[in-house]
């Protein structure tokens, strides 16, 4: 179905529209998400911005939201409209980064007052590795349009 036909059903029945994106996206239609992306997005970087004051990082967190709504789509079952769904998930998101950037911050005023121990763990590296081939085989199972710009956004610092 294109982008236009999806457009036109919700401009023409706007009672189903978020009905019909979702069934739509389960099915793995690109426009679908597209059409789910473009609707939101803006909107959903404003308030992750409200809670994380630095707008990259919510951009961030917004471009997760719709990278785990892509990857998750065949399973995802939703209570609620879309949109408070999506809001939803955008607020939890920052409260993990704000709840992350607190223990990083603890973590550096302790290693402040300790001594710094420079060996590499192995632990670590293994785990580093795994949650990069994680990360690649999400980025890849994005569609086109999202990994190309995924991938601007994030390795060429592109927005």
């Amino acid at each position: 179905m294109t982008e236009l036909t999806i457009r036109s059903v919700i401009t023409n029945q706007p009672e189903y529209h978020e009905r019909f994106l979702l069934s739509k996206l389960r099915e793995g239609d690109e426009d679908a998400f597209n059409c789910i992306f473009y609707t939101y997005y803006k909107g959903l970087v404003l308030s992750a911005n409200k809670f994380l004051m630095d707008h990259d990082k919510a951009e961030e967190a917004v471009q997760g939201i719709f990278v785990k709504l892509w990857s998750d789509r065949e399973q995802i079952k939703i209570n609620t409209s879309l949109k408070t769904y999506l809001q939803k998930s955008v607020q939890n998101k920052c409260l993990d980064i704000l709840k992350h950037k607190k223990i990083v911050q603890n973590y550096m005023n302790k290693t402040k007052i300790q001594p710094k121990d420079e060996t590499i763990n192995i632990d670590d590296l293994i785990l580093f590795d795994e949650l990069n081939e994680k990360i690649e085989y999400s980025i890849n199972n994005l569609p086109e349009n999202c990994r190309e710009i995924f991938k601007l956004s994030r390795y060429e610092g592109l927005k």
